[in-house]
């Protein structure tokens, strides 16, 4: 199963962070942009080019060009609850 079947929008944020656990493929404790960008296109969400800029620019604190630790995850869960994907 896809980690996003089954999924209702929007989720708590227990969900989400299961959710971002899920789509990291590779396991390297990172999301990359283009992890986010699939997982987002799965989920059926709109604007996703424009959604995943933002969140990285929100998000990516170090700039390394992934989401990776708590500060950073903090930011995408802020990210996520104003585009109604996290309650």
């Amino acid at each position: 199963m896809e980690p996003y079947q089954g999924l209702r929008l929007p989720m708590t944020e227990e969900e989400f962070l299961k959710w971002i656990d899920d789509i990291d493929t590779n396991r390297d404790r990172q999301v990359s942009k283009q992890e986010l960008k699939k997982a987002l296109r799965d989920l059926g969400v709109s604007f996703i080019g424009w959604k995943v800029w933002r969140a990285m620019r929100h998000a990516d604190l170090n700039r390394n060009g992934c989401i990776d630790g708590q500060k950073e995850i903090r930011k995408l869960i802020d990210c996520a609850r104003r585009w109604g994907i996290v309650a």
